[in-house]
């Protein structure tokens, strides 16, 4: 199978595009062949295939570069000595120096509680506008 250097072939094209372009020697110009012409054009839908391919990676990066969102509202981590609250937690996992016992979400994403922390060890899921009693938990994780 033949291999083509898509940069090489281009520079080709436009070279050759380039030279039905020229003025002759008498300094008429001329109208370009049919020839000339179709080369024009492939030259031309080349390019915009090439600004597309351009255009739809940056959109893709684009949107893989997005910010991770917050998650709206208060998540509450209850002991029997403490009360913690994170408004609008950004993502990421939030570790606590004393065991929470029940969790208050109300915020609009679901958050896993773990048993042990740096989000490791035994999970559970507290949906969105819910309350649970989770038993001894460490830390929490909001979702990006």
């Amino acid at each position: 199978m033949r291999t083509i250097n898509p940069v090489a072939r281009i520079s080709d094209v436009a070279g050759r595009v380039a030279d039905c372009r020229r003025q002759p020697a008498n300094g008429k110009m001329h109208l370009p062949s049919p020839k000339h012409q179709a080369l024009q054009e492939r030259s031309t839908n080349v390019m915009r295939n090439i600004s597309a391919a351009i255009l739809l990676a940056a959109g893709v990066l684009a949107a893989a570069a997005a910010p991770a969102m917050a998650a709206n509202g208060r998540l509450i981590l209850r002991s029997a000595e403490t009360t913690k609250v994170l408004s609008s937690p950004s993502p990421g996992c939030y570790s606590t120096t004393t065991p929470f016992s029940a969790v208050t979400n109300d915020t609009d994403t679901a958050v896993t509680v773990y048993t042990d922390p740096g989000c490791a060890g035994l999970t559970q899921v507290v949906q969105p506008g819910r309350s649970a009693t989770v038993g001894e938990r460490r830390s929490v994780s909001v979702p990006r």
